[in-house]
């Protein structure tokens, strides 16, 4: 349950909750999902392309090139496998 579901002292916001209810919204939990999936499949093309996903604490502007590289490189790969 999330979004204050299953509070048992009746608060409307999370911040007067005492009982320690989940107040997380399932659309945060969807989005958590989805970002996990998207990341093993940007790790998944970086393997395919020959790359090795970077190390924690690079760049943004480095790895958001690396992912668009790697996935350019499996978008190629896959439109080959296609060709008749």
């Amino acid at each position: 349950m999330a979004g204050g579901e299953g509070c048992k002292c009746a608060a409307h916001l999370e911040s007067a909750c005492g009982c320690k209810a989940d107040w997380t919204l399932q659309d945060v939990y969807a989005l958590r999902a989805e970002i996990e999936l998207l990341a093993a499949e940007v790790t998944v093309a970086w393997v395919r392309s020959g790359s090795q996903p970077p190390s924690p604490g690079g760049s943004k502007a480095k790895l958001i090139a690396r992912m668009a590289n790697a996935m350019s490189a499996e978008c190629i790969r896959l439109r080959g496998s296609q060709s008749p």
